[in-house]
C-alpha cells in the first residue's frame, strides 16, 4: 500500500517501465519517471500529446534532489532525497547508458522483495555491472562504490552492514 507521499510522487513525476528513465525504485517496484516529462513542453499528464513525438522516450533528465517538490519551502534537494530514501524506503537508481546500474542504499531502508527483484530483473536484462553505494540514515557514505554482476552480492553487503551492532536504551545502533 502507498503512502501519502508515494502517491504524491508518483503522481508528480509519473512512472515508467523503462529503467533508463527511472530515478527510484519504490517499494512496490515501480520506478519513478525521471525523464522529465513532467516538466517538459509537448506532455500531459506524462504521456505526449496527440501528434507530438515522445523526445524524452528513453532518457533521465532530471536529478534525484528534485523530489524537494513533495515538501515544500524550506526543505534543500538534499535533505528531501534523503528523507525520501529513509521515509518511503525508496532506491536511488540510475541505469546509465545501458552499461551499468547506479543504486545509492541507505542503512534505514527496509528494502522489499520486489524492489530487489526489479534491480535483479534488469540486470538480467542488460547484463550489466552493478554499482552500489551505502549511506546512513543521514547521509554519510559507509561504503563506497562496490561493484559486482550479481544482485545476492549487493544484499549479502548491504545486510551485513545494516545488522544491529549493538542495543542501547532500546534504539539500535549501526
Amino acid at each position: 500500500m502507498d503512502t501519502k507521499r508515494i502517491k504524491q510522487a508518483k503522481k508528480l513525476m509519473g512512472i515508467t517501465y523503462n529503467p533508463t528513465e527511472a530515478g527510484y525504485i519504490l517499494p512496490d517496484g515501480t520506478m519513478l519517471d525521471f525523464s522529465g516529462r513532467h516538466y517538459a513542453s509537448g506532455y500531459k499528464n506524462h504521456k505526449p500529446i496527440s501528434g507530438q513525438p515522445d523526445y524524452l522516450s528513453g532518457q533521465r533528465n532530471v536529478d534525484y534532489r528534485e523530489i524537494r517538490e513533495l515538501y515544500g519551502k524550506g526543505v534543500s534537494g538534499t535533505e528531501a532525497m534523503i528523507r525520501f530514501e529513509n521515509e518511503e524506503n525508496a532506491i536511488r537508481f540510475g541505469l546509465y547508458r545501458r552499461e551499468s546500474i547506479n543504486l545509492s542504499l541507505t542503512t534505514s531502508q527496509k528494502i522489499t522483495f520486489e524492489q530487489w527483484k526489479k534491480i535483479a530483473n534488469i540486470q538480467r536484462r542488460y547484463g550489466v555491472i552493478i554499482y552500489y553505494d551505502i549511506y546512513n540514515s543521514i547521509g554519510n557514505i559507509i561504503l563506497k562504490s562496490g561493484e559486482t554482476f550479481s544482485i545476492q552480492d549487493v544484499k549479502r553487503v548491504f545486510y551485513k552492514l545494516t545488522k544491529p551492532i549493538s542495543k542501547r536504551k532500546g534504539q539500535i545502533l549501526y
